[in-house]
């Protein structure tokens, strides 16, 4: 007698809840129960304040004002700003050689100095290679690594002063003690500074001998000053230099390795938090008293970078969601073409997302006219200088030459719910949205151990409610107004040992929050729908 299956009836119910994310940890660790990190955080970020609470879009990019440089001389060699002692800011960028300000009430690029301005001042500017700038005696240096620094003091076309008693200097200059320190170009194991106060006189010239060439030093590829100490960088180590400058730093100075395997080929970026870099081998590093390292939590991202272009790396601390954005370029590119989002403010740094805003050749925080900091960054080679919109609004779209694209705003979960034992069915998906959004559709999928859902998307309808997911209808609840949070459900039709669920928004012209997740579990077998 063939045998029956006994009916199955609905055994308890477990909600899986993905917390609100605090961090994001991008390799798959199914073995570890990572309820509030997310795997995966694309074109998203964490507001400050509000960490562990909720996961909000990025804003948009649109183009600053009109093209610049020439018809193929349009890479954008510096991109900064400069504040006088009165006050006076000046936004700057040069591109093909040429250099402009901005005008913020306008949003309108002029050449602050002309060719005939530069070449009066014999002064010769290349069109290729890239900037660095340090500020001493209200007034700003610049120097490319090919031709002899000079400054400006902000008068337009004038205030020019070839530093001809400086060499030509390789890579990021620094002011330590009142003096302006950089890197001989001709012998990179040397680095030369000035007079205090006084970037004209010095270095290895008129009987001056600033110049220091520490026992055993390899070629010095950066600069950076910061909490009274000079930091020098080679490829695979790092000095620390404390106490005032002499000629050989052993009189009232000391010098310590900071580091005798990790060093940089890149720019270091000096915040308020400590130093951050990027080690010849790709991987994210803060000064914060020792070394410290910021890899451990993007070792998948960090694996992918083109390590023979980290030199073209972009640092930039944008205050206004608390946070370091680290810009590297990812194989084939030599360019920046990933931004890793950091928050340094807390103990310990923290990984909270990466970024995709094309190919970059440069990127800087400056201030605005209303004294908001604002984030501006290049294409790649196409003369454009894009603004980050603000989280407030501005723009939330990613705006180019060829068009407006929209956003893509990506949450994944590490796996939920781990049971190396025993499978669960899936039912149902609910995401709780913030008061913060303006989305009417976003698109939910899952992962587990028997393999990888397709998207569902759902619409979300100001009154008549909307069909979420698979013959699942979420009646009429009403998303219109200002709200504290919105839900949305999904049907689901999975099953495994684990589930980890993704969240992806992709609309013109809308913001993104997320709160949480919780899918609803039942053991294998039964049937969550009888009474």
């Amino acid at each position: 007698m063939p045998r029956t299956r006994a009916k199955q009836y609905p055994r308890t119910r477990t909600d899986l809840r993905g917390e609100p994310i605090v961090g994001m940890y991008d390799q798959l660790d199914s073995a570890v129960a990572r309820p509030n990190m997310a795997r995966e955080l694309t074109n998203c970020y964490l507001p400050p304040g509000k960490g562990g609470r909720m996961v909000l879009g990025r804003p948009g990019i649109a183009a600053l004002g009109a093209q610049l440089g020439s018809m193929g001389v349009r890479t954008v060699q510096y991109l900064g700003q400069f504040t006088k002692l009165a006050g006076t800011r000046y936004t700057s960028a040069i591109v093909g050689g040429k250099f402009y300000t901005l005008d913020w009430g306008t949003s309108t690029w002029s050449e602050a100095v002309n060719a005939a301005t530069f070449s009066g001042a014999s002064i010769t500017v290349s069109t290729t290679a890239r900037f660095h700038s340090a500020v001493l005696a209200d007034k700003v240096i610049f120097s490319d690594g090919v031709n002899t620094p000079w400054m400006w003091d902000g008068t337009t076309n004038g205030g020019l002063t070839k530093l001809t008693s400086a060499p030509v200097l390789y890579g990021p200059m620094c002011v330590y003690y009142a003096k302006l320190f950089g890197i001989k170009k001709d012998e990179r194991d040397t680095f030369v500074w000035c007079e205090e106060g006084d970037p004209t006189t010095g270095y290895e010239f008129g009987g001056y001998n600033n110049a220091w060439s520490p026992l055993g030093a390899g070629q010095f590829h950066a600069l950076a000053s910061s909490n009274n100490a000079l930091y020098a960088f080679e490829s695979r180590r790092a000095i620390r230099i404390t106490g005032a400058v002499d000629t050989d730093f052993t009189t009232s100075g000391t010098r310590s390795d900071l580091s005798e395997r990790t060093g940089t080929f890149g720019f270091p970026l000096v915040t308020d938090d400590g130093i951050v870099f990027v080690s010849a081998d790709g991987a994210p590093y803060i000064v914060r008293g020792g070394l410290n390292n910021m890899w451990e939590d993007c070792q998948t991202a960090t694996s992918a970078m083109a390590v023979g272009s980290l030199a073209k790396a972009i640092l930039v601390e944008w205050p206004i969601i608390d946070a370091v954005l680290v810009g590297v370029p990812l194989e084939p590119n030599t360019v920046v073409s990933q931004w890793l989002v950091f928050r340094l403010s807390g103990e310990e740094p923290r990984y909270i997302g990466r970024w995709d805003l094309g190919l970059n050749d440069m990127g800087s925080v400056v201030l605005n006219d209303s004294l908001v900091p604002a984030f501006l960054l290049s294409g790649n080679a196409d003369g454009y200088i894009y603004q980050m919109g603000q989280p407030t609004g501005l723009t939330w779209d990613d705006g180019f030459v060829a068009g407006t694209s929209m956003i893509p705003h990506t949450v994944t979960w590490h796996p939920l719910g781990v049971d190396v034992d025993t499978d669960r069915t899936f039912d149902r998906m609910t995401a709780l949205l913030g008061g913060e959004t303006s989305q009417t559709q976003i698109t939910s999928s899952y992962q587990t151990t028997r393999g990888t859902s397709t998207g569902q998307t759902a619409t979300v309808t100001g009154s008549s409610g909307a069909l979420l997911g698979i013959g699942f209808t979420l009646g009429t609840s009403t998303f219109a107004g200002a709200q504290p949070e919105r839900r949305v459900v999904f049907g689901l039709n999975g099953w495994g040992r684990w589930i980890a669920p993704t969240v992806r928004h992709e609309q013109v012209g809308k913001t993104f929050s997320l709160k949480a997740v919780t899918v609803e579990a039942y053991p294998w077998g039964t049937d969550p729908t009888l009474p």
